[in-house]
């Protein structure tokens, strides 16, 4: 698990340099992320960075790249209920509670943008297609029970429609924003759970 940030950066750089000989864009979006479902609960909103690395002209009405981004939210509460079961004759309830710190998500993937209108502003529609490979601080204290700390790790996939529009600001800078909602699954050593979150985004794109 270690090993899968380092490995999406490896293949993000080997893109970038394996399309060298194409129409380059190099931009930055900055994004506000609110999670929802059982995420929700966990996480604050948090503001995430991502870098873009496009292959299209800037007049060209499908903009498609390569995303590599971060986002870091902390969690709504210092420490969140749990209980355990003490099996034997009289099962006993026993209370306790567990931590979530350190959450840092590094974020890899494709995101594709159509405008609608072929003019230098006109509204978009697209979707953003991430892997997430997250990691955190997990403490989980039942008393009498078990007291443990652990470092834990998941990878989260899933796409993001979105709406928005698009500006040609001059020739060489093109200004992009919108809203979407990440729609995913993140790989638990329970299962699989829903990871979602509505994101809204401002990127600013330079064409070389």
């Amino acid at each position: 698990m270690k090993n899968f940030p380092r490995l999406t950066i490896l293949l993000f750089v080997f893109l970038v340099f394996n399309t060298s000989g194409q129409a380059q864009q190099y931009g930055l979006r900055l994004s506000h992320i609110k999670f929802v479902s059982n995420h929700g609960y966990i996480l604050k909103p948090t503001l995430g960075a991502e870098f873009i690395y496009h292959l299209a002209d800037i007049d060209d009405r499908i903009q498609a790249g390569f995303t590599l981004g971060f986002f870091t939210p902390k969690a709504r509460f210092d420490t969140f209920p749990s209980y355990g079961l003490e099996l034997g004759g009289n099962p006993i309830f026993l209370p306790g509670y567990e931590t979530v710190k350190k959450y840092l998500a590094i974020t890899g993937g494709l995101t594709v943008d159509y405008k609608i209108l072929d003019q230098k502003i006109s509204p978009t529609v697209g979707s953003d297609f991430y892997a997430h490979f997250i990691t955190y601080d997990n403490w989980d204290l039942i008393h009498g029970l078990h007291d443990t700390f652990s470092k834990e790790g998941s990878i989260a996939v899933g796409f993001a429609p979105k709406i928005g529009f698009s500006a040609e600001l001059n020739d060489s800078f093109l200004l992009m924003a919108g809203v979407g909602k990440q729609i995913g699954l993140e790989a638990l050593e329970r299962g699989l759970v829903y990871y979602g979150y509505w994101k809204s985004h401002l990127s600013i794109i330079y064409f070389l």
